[in-house]
């Protein structure tokens, strides 16, 4: 049972859990002091919004690059009360996401305490999340991660409750939405979770529950889908449309098939669950798979037919919300983090079954949550270094260098650039991207439609005024199509971060950094 208020220790009291959540958020970020690519995309179509160019990234089309229109308006408020600062504006940005990830901690608390569990499980669930590297790292880089797990924890907290509130779960399910289009997928995982293991046992409750929540969650979301179908023409985001071209038919079959395989396979499965961002990319100590192979527990869990109701359905929910990420977005972390926390959330109960079922193994199963806490504070350390090196060498040295070359050189404000990194050269050169695979560009999806995904017959196909490319795509071009490079366009800049790379003698996830090392730019003649 858990402990009576009156048995509560200062450091679990709602005011501290939120204020040292708060506190690791904004020393991990003045650390690293990381900007995601997405938060630049953001940003743009934000300030053209302050500005009175409307709320798209080039001023005169009506796109919607960005996929959270939560976090696209909280940046343009910002802008329009702190001034157009990015610098600025972003940090106010990450006061607010380490509030939301300190108001997340407090939820996970009472979410622990309304499952029963004991003292030591619920402050090893909210140690897991505040120290998972991913988590912190995208909440404090400008992304929506932290507003995403809040209403993730927020539906849990509501669902869970011996009297589910349908209003708190619509509006928590609402929020998921608000934040990014896909939300409705980590809030429908709970559901489907809790559906099969429901703690009171009574699945028809849920059931009246969900379908007053989803009516709460319609009224709520609506003003956005109707008005951005309105606007854009479409209440699908661009970023979405350009997306969806890689998810065929047969890819998304064999991708479901091969999940039970994957699972098994725990170097694939547990590197994008407990794992730092781009881990796949190669460069970490071999023994952090030590942290992956926990994610083969999270998702087997519910099998255990004498684990607790709630453990089980977490797992549940776990295995839905990682099969969706994985299938659909396997390269992309940022997505992962709701599927991070539920694992989570599957761990911290499996040690509380553990300790109440074994009496001798309960000293055992707190050492070795202290011990997964102390490994995954090791890791986000580890991270921390390499998204320092990254922000410094990478997004500072070469690809904002690179945007800003591009504004004072281009010709006029009429000239294009073809590239795939939009965030940074997009937003500070001010030119009309052409981006592959075209977040912020319907005439990039129409080419890809029309002439494939090869960018030896998209570019002359699009005939950019401007090209930015990676060492290993001017490589790809040079064999693809020779000549384009030398006879259609010359080389105007290079921007090579080689030489202070290879200088440092110790730097996890280095492989992640050498890929962006270098970028050309093209000028057509």
């Amino acid at each position: 049972m858990a402990p009576d208020r009156a048995g509560r220790r200062w450091f679990e009291s709602p005011a501290a859990l939120f204020l040292a959540t708060l506190a690791l958020y904004l020393a991990y970020a003045a650390c690293t002091r990381s900007a995601w690519e997405d938060w630049y995309i953001t940003f743009r179509a934000s300030s053209n919004l302050v500005a009175g160019h409307g709320l798209v990234y080039n001023p005169g089309e009506r796109v919607q690059p960005f996929s959270s229109p939560l976090t696209t308006i909280v940046a343009a408020l910002l802008a329009w009360v702190a001034g157009p600062s990015d610098v600025r504006v972003l940090w106010l940005f990450r006061v607010i996401s380490g509030a939301a990830a300190g108001l997340t901690a407090v939820l996970l608390w009472r979410i622990g305490a309304a499952m029963r569990l004991p003292r030591w499980p619920r402050l090893l669930l909210i140690a897991l999340f505040v120290a998972d590297a991913k988590t912190v790292e995208f909440s404090t880089s400008g992304m929506e991660t932290a507003f995403l797990l809040l209403f993730l924890a927020g539906g849990i907290r509501a669902a869970i409750a011996d009297a589910p509130s349908a209003v708190a779960l619509g509006v928590s399910w609402a929020g998921l939405m608000w934040t990014r289009a896909d939300g409705f997928v980590h809030g429908g995982a709970v559901a489907i979770g809790l559906l099969a293991f429901p703690p009171g046992g009574s699945r028809a409750r849920l059931l009246k529950t969900y379908g007053r929540a989803v009516l709460v969650a319609a009224v709520l979301y609506a003003p956005w889908f109707l008005w951005s179908w309105h606007y854009y023409g479409s209440p699908v985001p661009q970023s979405a449309l350009a997306k969806a071209l890689d998810l065929t038919l047969p890819s998304l079959l064999a991708k479901t098939v091969t999940y039970p395989l994957r699972v098994l396979a725990a170097a694939s499965y547990g590197d994008t669950t407990f794992m730092p961002a781009f881990y796949f990319y190669g460069g970490w100590p071999v023994y952090m798979t030590a942290l992956a192979d926990l994610a083969i527990v999270a998702a087997f869990y519910w099998l255990v037919p004498i684990a607790a109701r709630p453990a089980r359905a977490f797992s549940v929910a776990f295995v839905v919300s990682h099969f969706y990420v994985s299938v659909v977005t396997p390269n992309a972390p940022w997505y992962f983090p709701p599927a991070t926390l539920l694992g989570y959330a599957v761990l911290a109960c499996a040690m509380a079954d553990v300790s109440a079922r074994v009496r001798w193994a309960a000293t055992a199963t707190k050492a070795a949550s202290a011990g997964v806490v102390a490994f995954s504070l090791m890791v986000t350390v580890f991270a921390a270094r390499e998204m320092r090196a990254q922000q410094r060498l990478i997004e500072d040295a070469t690809r904002k260098a690179a945007g800003l070359w591009l504004r004072e050189h281009r010709r006029s404000d009429t000239d294009t650039v073809f590239l795939e990194p939009l965030g940074y050269i997009g937003y500070f050169s001010a030119l009309k991207t052409y981006d592959y695979p075209g977040l912020s560009s319907p005439e990039v999806v129409r080419a890809r439609r029309e002439v494939g995904d090869d960018w030896a017959a998209l570019i002359p196909r699009l005939r950019p005024d401007w090209l930015v490319l990676r060492a290993a795509e001017v490589t790809r071009l040079d064999v693809a199509r020779p000549g384009l490079l030398t006879r259609d366009y010359a080389r105007e800049a290079v921007f090579d971060a080689s030489e202070p790379l290879t200088s440092y003698r110790w730097l996890p996830g280095r492989q992640f950094l050498w890929m962006d090392r270098r970028f050309e730019i093209y000028r057509r003649r």
